[in-house]
């Protein structure tokens, strides 16, 4: 605890302070300061500017401890406790001088947060672990005159925006009830700079001298509100979709099938700019910077006009107010997503609707391209909402690398996210004892390093979807074993990093989705059966066997809940699965391009629709399990099934069968042949690998294939025989 130099020592006005463990206290430690430190010495959440020496800390501790006559606390406390016997005073002080609190506690990481639920008098103290804690808050006591100079320039600027924007009024305290007067606090970072020293086209309302210098960072100060000290946080809504992966990837490939330039924004301030609190009235205590440019009074404070960032429902307040403009502007939002809009125009020749564009939402950050009616339509959006950055062509969105080439295709990659995890720091004295159990902090950076990979295999890395989920089933009893496979699966990983998502530029009338299924039976050193998917677009020449563009749109790699008792039933339920997600995004291609599609009526309208085709792996071994996982092409595309005794196998083979002709084409591929391969074994991932960087496959007749297989291995088998009976040597 820090206390600022005033006169505390009033008898008539006097705090007593109980430190329950003086020999664990760690508050006198600058390692463990808090991440900000701000000028105001009225907010509990803030650190004073200047700071009491460690001697003169001391000193006020022992003369206050001599007034003590509680029991001296035990040795074996693992909390600092802080009790303050007059509590009032800790929050309504009515002395003339300010106060400051400050407290840190170290919490083990076995101990459930939950466990700790503070009252209405100690609701001021933050618990936190130290895995969660921001390590991106600038610390004031590191930075240069330059830099608390830059950071003092980006405090006024957050205040103009809240002045500007309408977000506050000033109100007496004494008309909003003390519970729904909420405290605020600074929030400072470095920002890092997209592109930074390059010579980028950026269309937004950044200064020149910062687009084209060779800063690779800028300070941003953020003003936040606690809004965890809502009292209505269970009631008032707290929902904001975001722009999922997949809508991304079918805006990307709309926006280069259609040959239209690829351009990302994000808004200015954008929860300052949401729609109003009408229904409730809330309150924040302001910060002295805030409170000096309004010119307040002591007995003034700000009331909340609308959302700011910290509030529970200003992700909401915003989402709503971002989606009515833009039905204003004659957006229109998808019903597969919330965060997913397309413009159309009426074409009086065809008597159609006809696309100019699409728009993808995540927050305060937008996607998208289309016509000159579309970028008209973002220009009176900017005006509306004025945009922090405006950028064309290259960009980073959402912490992805996005890239247009002149071709209009489009390359997503994580090369430098992926170069920046770290490995797990391992004992020598460890390494060689695999068997041997993690410990907690051990576990801890495993989650960490399997989260971070598990982000890329999202977004562009498919090909560590496998071998990290793996991974995710082995964390509650991972081995040191297990931790060295983390670092080999990030190690190959880094290999290739460069690896890209490449979306090509296939005509949207020529478009067709293709989809890959494969799956692993559980075997006993995997004890769980993994289903795979990955889904492409392509070329609708690509069922006649020709070589033709493919563009990676949605590919997962999940455990199967359900006990599956052979390969078949493994496969079976990976198509199914399979099936359905093709139909989905069929139904919400197609919506895309004809609004008039009837995608609340899937079965009537799959049917209208341009043909799909599904690709499952054939295996050829001859034990009886593989041989009956090879049935199941013939099981839902033969008339007469073969005889197959899992009945549950059977009728969802039967349910395949129908979804099949709903415009689904079944075709077949040898298992080298098979994109999803590596998306369910712990094998090398070459051919994917290799398949994503040059962007084509291609497709075989089935019937010529086995055909050829067979005459291999009747080739193979007589040429063992010739070797049997001679006693000869002879090279083949």
């Amino acid at each position: 605890m820090e206390i600022p130099n005033n006169p505390l020592h009033d008898p008539n006005h006097q705090d007593n302070f109980l430190n329950a463990n003086p020999d664990t206290n760690q508050l006198n430690n600058p390692d463990n300061n808090s991440d900000s430190q701000e000028e105001s010495i009225n907010q509990p959440d803030q650190e004073p500017e200047s700071m009491t020496p460690e001697a003169t800390l001391d000193q006020q501790t022992a003369d206050q401890s001599d007034q003590l006559d509680s029991q001296p606390p035990t040795e074996d406390a693992e909390l600092v406790c802080l009790t303050c016997h007059e509590a009032e005073n800790a929050f309504t002080s009515k002395d003339m001088y300010g106060l400051a609190w400050r407290c840190e506690f170290q919490v083990p990481l076995n101990k459930l947060l939950d466990q700790e639920i503070p009252d209405d008098m100690e609701s001021w103290a933050m618990l936190a672990t130290t895995a969660k804690k921001q390590r991106s808050e600038v610390k004031l006591s590191t930075l240069t005159p330059d830099e608390l100079q830059e950071f003092q320039k980006a405090k006024r600027a957050e205040v103009d925006t809240w002045l500007n924007t309408g977000t506050i009024s000033a109100v007496l305290r004494n008309q909003i009830p003390e519970e729904q007067i909420l405290r605020c606090r600074w929030i400072l970072t470095w920002k890092p700079l997209d592109n930074a020293g390059q010579n980028v086209p950026d269309l937004g309302s950044q200064k020149g001298s910062e687009k084209n210098s060779n800063r690779t960072h800028k300070a941003k100060a953020r003003l936040v509100v606690l809004g965890y000290l809502d009292p209505k946080i269970e009631e008032i809504p707290r929902d904001s979709p975001t722009l999922n992966k997949t809508s991304r990837m079918l805006a990307l490939q709309v926006i280069a099938s259609h040959a239209w330039k690829l351009r990302s924004f994000d808004i200015k301030a954008a929860f300052l700019q949401g729609r109003p609190q009408a229904d409730r009235v809330i309150a924040v205590d302001p910060v002295p910077e805030l409170r000096k440019a309004m010119n307040l009074k002591p007995e003034q404070i700000c009331r909340l006009n609308k959302g700011v960032y910290g509030l529970i429902d200003a992700p909401y307040l915003w989402y709503c107010a971002l989606v009515a403009e833009l039905v204003h502007l004659g957006f229109e939002p998808s019903p597969f997503d919330p965060c997913c809009f397309v413009l159309r125009s009426w074409n009086e020749t065809t008597g159609t609707h006809q696309l100019e564009g699409i728009l993808g939402v995540h927050v305060d950050d937008g996607i998208g391209g289309g016509s000159k009616l579309f970028e008209n339509k973002i220009q009176q959006l900017e005006k509306k909402f004025p945009f922090g950055s405006h950028k064309i062509s290259s960009f980073t969105f959402t912490g992805i690398e996005v890239n247009q080439h002149s071709d209009f295709s489009i390359t997503l990659n994580q090369s430098a996210y992926v170069r920046k995890i770290n490995p797990i720091m391992v004992e020598s004295n460890r390494k060689s004892q695999l068997e041997l159990p993690v410990t907690e902090k051990e576990r801890l950076a495993l989650r960490g390093i399997v989260g971070s990979l598990q982000y890329a295999a999202i977004n562009t890395r498919p090909d560590l979807s496998s071998k990290l989920s793996f991974l995710q089933s082995a964390i509650n009893k991972a081995k040191i074993e297990t931790l060295m496979e983390a670092n080999r699966v990030l190690h190959e990983a880094k290999r290739h990093h460069d690896l890209s998502i490449t979306i090509k530029p296939i005509p949207h009338q020529h478009f067709r989705l293709m989809a890959f299924s494969d799956a692993s039976f559980a075997s006993t050193t995997k004890p769980d059966s993994h289903a795979g998917s990955i889904i492409v677009g392509t070329h609708q020449d690509i069922s006649k066997n020709y070589q033709c563009p493919i563009s990676p749109l949605t590919w997962g790699c999940r455990k199967i809940q359900k006990v599956v008792t052979s390969t078949l039933a493994a496969e079976t339920m990976a198509l199914s699965s399979t099936l359905d997600q093709l139909s989905w995004l069929r139904l919400y291609w197609s919506w895309i391009h004809d609004p008039q599609v009837k995608w609340q009526k899937p079965e009537e309208a799959l049917t209208k629709l341009a043909p799909a085709i599904t690709v499952p792996t054939k295996l050829e071994n001859s034990d009886v399990a593989i041989t009956d996982c090879k049935s199941l092409y013939d099981l839902v595309s033969r008339t007469a099934p073969p005889s197959c005794s899992e009945f549950r196998v059977q009728l969802m083979a039967r349910a395949i069968k129908e979804s099949l002709q709903e415009g689904t084409h079944l075709r077949w591929v040898p298992s080298g042949a098979q994109l999803a391969d590596s998306l369910t074994k712990a094998m090398e991932s070459h051919f994917l690998r290799e398949t994503l960087k040059l962007g084509v496959y291609r497709l075989c007749d089935e019937e010529s294939t086995l055909r050829e297989r067979a005459k291999t291995k009747d080739r193979l088998k007589w040429l063992r025989s010739q070797q049997h009976e001679s006693s000869s040597s002879e090279k083949l």
